[in-house]
C-alpha cells in the first residue's frame, strides 16, 4: 500500500488540526483587538472628561486633550443632531462624550456606542467641532464655500484617523462646552 496509504489518516487529521488552529488563533486575535480597543476608548474617553472638567474649573475656561486612539473609531457627543436618544450609559444626563467604533456610519452611531464603545454623561451642553471654525468676514466666505461643497463640518464626530488627535475643549457657563479638533 506504500508509505502514504499507511500515514494518510495521519496526514488528513494534521490539517484538519492546523486549520482549526489558525482559525481559533485568528478568532481570537480579534477577540482581543476588540477588547484592546475597548480599553483605549474608555481610556481616552476619561481623558477627554478629565480636560472638559480642567476647562470648567479653571479661569481660562480651555483645555487640551490628547487622544491616541483607538485608530479609525470617532469621537461623538450626545444628543446627536436631532436625536433625542443617547446610549444607555448616558441615561440620567444631559449630554455625553462618546469613542465609538464607526460601523456602518453616522446613522449606526446609536447602536455602535450602546454595543462597542465607551461612553461618559455629563450635565452640560457639547458640541463638536471637526476643523476650527473660521474667523473674520473673509474666511467666513471661504468657509461658506467650504461647506457648500464639502458639506457641513461642525456637530459631527470627530474621527481617530491618524493618532495623536489634538482636542481643544473650551467652555461656556451658558452654552457648554465646545470640543474643535483642527
Amino acid at each position: 500500500m506504500g508509505w502514504f496509504g499507511e500515514h494518510a489518516l495521519g496526514i488528513f487529521i494534521g490539517v484538519i488540526c492546523f486549520v482549526v488552529l489558525i482559525f481559533a488563533g485568528t478568532a481570537g486575535y480579534g477577540f482581543f483587538q476588540d477588547t484592546n480597543n475597548l480599553q483605549k476608548a474608555e481610556k481616552y474617553v476619561g481623558v477627554i472628561k478629565s480636560s472638559m472638567d480642567d476647562a470648567k474649573n479653571n479661569l481660562k475656561h480651555e483645555s487640551v486633550a490628547d487622544v491616541f486612539g483607538p485608530n479609525d473609531w470617532w469621537i461623538i457627543s450626545w444628543p446627536y443632531k436631532n436625536q433625542i436618544e443617547k446610549p444607555y450609559s448616558c441615561k440620567g444626563y444631559s449630554s455625553c462624550i462618546c469613542i465609538c467604533a464607526t460601523g456602518k456610519g453616522t446613522a449606526d452611531s446609536l447602536n455602535q456606542c450602546n454595543t462597542d464603545g465607551k461612553c461618559i454623561g455629563v450635565n452640560d451642553n457639547i458640541k463638536t467641532i471637526y476643523r476650527k471654525p473660521v474667523s473674520g468676514w473673509f474666511s467666513g466666505i471661504l468657509k461658506g464655500a467650504s461647506d457648500m461643497i464639502y458639506g457641513e463640518n461642525t456637530e459631527i464626530p470627530i474621527p481617530v484617523e491618524k493618532p495623536p488627535i489634538e482636542l481643544k475643549i473650551t467652555y461656556d457657563k451658558n452654552n457648554g462646552y465646545e470640543i474643535i479638533s483642527e
